[in-house]
């Protein structure tokens, strides 16, 4: 019986330590997040956000909000008020953050997560950049 309860402890304990890296992933990621730069994967080349937008946005900026659902605003070219798309995210692991603007869910690989810096892979040759907005 002692021994039972022992294993079951151990395996209770290695869910929570499993599910805790995502639950602490997603509260550093609720917040607005300003795309910064893309950068080329292949040669460390910044190219701007206007490889994403085809040059018809200057600033992009994404809100993570509790509950899984995100805003996306664009400032479009020559425009003073920003579009907004709405969506909804999810985390797999720590490592994929899945984003679903519409009917289809789109992974992006977490290369790199701080605080205060995102970067995530949108294409093998393509990563971007987000900055956490104060």
């Amino acid at each position: 019986m002692k021994a039972k309860n022992v294993a079951l402890s151990i395996i209770a304990l290695l869910v929570l330590m499993s599910v805790a890296p995502q639950d602490d992933t997603s509260k550093k990621l609720i917040g607005t997040w300003k795309w910064a730069n893309v950068i080329n994967s292949e040669t460390n080349e910044e190219m701007g956000i206007d490889m994403v937008t085809m040059g018809m946005a200057s600033e992009v900026k994404t809100e993570f909000k509790t509950g899984g659902s995100y805003v996306e605003s664009k400032l479009r070219t020559g425009a003073t008020e920003y579009s907004t798309t709405n969506g909804e995210w999810k985390l797999e692991g720590v490592d994929v953050l899945n984003m679903k603007p519409k009917d289809k869910w789109r992974p992006s690989k977490i290369l790199k997560f701080t605080k205060d810096s995102l970067i995530i892979q949108m294409s093998p040759k393509m990563n971007l950049l987000l900055v956490k907005q104060k």
